[in-house]
């Protein structure tokens, strides 16, 4: 009889604990910023800086999970080639596809971001992206995402072919610091927050 009883008031306990857990966890919409620099590439399998895949696993530490929007922030290009002749420049992400644009032109139909480069500071140097460069916005009903571990980047021109910065394919050495560009992504993720 007592053992009955005891279980009783167990799984009174329990349910009452449920419930207070229950009450205590929110979602909340957290903000993050992914900087991916292409100097982090496996430069082995990708010898470009225009062409790669970055593992965000291994290499920032995290997976992004319950993703509510994604959005190019800001970047920073090198002065190399011909970058300032194009009037701008595509980026597609394989993982990041969805319509974002209607375009006559097809390579822009399917990019996740068309970039406008500033005027350069001085030749050979760096060029940032245009302040006033609207802010591409992907919300989760285009991502058909549920997780984002990797991201396959290409810098296209405005014909959709691939831009030569240069070569850059001589591990183990490090990489070419005036090829590489970085790429700073608004990622909006929900989250479960405890209240205590």
């Amino acid at each position: 009889m007592k053992s009955k009883f005891r279980k009783k008031i167990l799984l009174v306990l329990k349910s009452n604990n449920r419930k207070k857990m229950s009450s205590a966890v929110t979602r909340k919409l957290i903000t993050r910023y992914l900087v991916i620099d292409s100097g982090d590439r496996d430069r082995s399998l990708y010898p470009n800086p225009n062409n790669y895949r970055i593992h965000l696993d291994e290499k920032v530490g995290t997976i992004y999970k319950n993703i509510d929007s994604i959005s190019l922030f800001s970047g920073i290009f090198p002065h190399q080639g011909n970058i300032t002749q194009e009037p701008y420049l595509l980026l597609h992400v394989n993982e990041l596809t969805g319509g974002t644009f209607d375009a006559s032109n097809v390579h822009a139909d399917n990019a996740f971001a068309i970039i406008q480069l500033d005027k350069p500071i001085e030749s050979g140097y760096f060029l940032n992206i245009k302040p006033d460069t609207r802010s591409f916005i992907l919300p989760s009903g285009f991502l058909n995402l549920t997780t984002l571990a990797t991201l396959t980047i290409s810098i296209l021109d405005k014909d959709g072919n691939l831009f030569n910065f240069g070569n850059d394919d001589a591990p183990p050495s490090n990489a070419r610091k005036e090829l590489q560009h970085t790429l700073v992504f608004e990622i909006k993720c929900w989250e479960n927050v405890l209240h205590r």
